[in-house]
């Protein structure tokens, strides 16, 4: 799966599911999503290397997924950002996902409503944000979390987190 330019996906309300399963999955510039204002799944799983130039989501306001994975690396040349909605009573799962290395060479925003969030960053070698980190998450339903896992993390601008209240780990 290749694009040259931008890829743009503005889907309306309702359930929306985009899902690829390419052996590498390259957008040479932005990759826009907007989702309606139910269920949203974006899922791009690539068996090798997932690259973007750039990564902005907005996804609806019910149970909802934003999944990026790659057997390799995963590299987002520019920033990446993700907003969700107001989802209370249910949950939000935002998961990247290397089995090498996750490098994003901007900021990374992560802003999450009102509702169950989980947000997941992941890569067995290690973890680089060329720029700030900013992940705020909504009063939690039930319990909320954010987990950075691998053997090297590496932010070249700041880290917040802010949460809600209610339960988070």
């Amino acid at each position: 799966f290749q694009v040259g330019g931008n890829a743009v996906f503005n889907l309306g309300d309702g359930s929306n599911n985009l899902v690829e399963t390419a052996a590498n999955i390259i957008v040479q510039g932005a990759l826009n999503y907007t989702g309606g204002n139910a269920a949203d799944i974006l899922a791009l799983g690539a068996s090798a290397f997932l690259n973007l130039g750039s990564l902005s989501v907005l996804a609806g306001a019910g149970t909802g997924t934003v999944s990026l994975s790659a057997s390799s690396d995963i590299l987002i040349a520019g920033a990446a950002s993700v907003t969700t909605l107001d989802h209370p009573g249910v949950a939000t799962t935002i998961v990247f996902s290397s089995s090498n290395h996750l490098i994003i060479g901007g900021a990374l925003t992560i802003k999450n409503g009102v509702g169950d969030n989980t947000v997941v960053f992941s890569a067995s070698d290690g973890i680089l944000i060329g720029g700030a980190v900013s992940i705020t998450n909504g009063n939690a339903s039930t319990a909320s979390s954010t987990i950075f896992s691998t053997a090297t993390l590496s932010v070249e601008g700041g880290l917040a987190i802010k949460n809600g209240n209610g339960v988070f780990s």
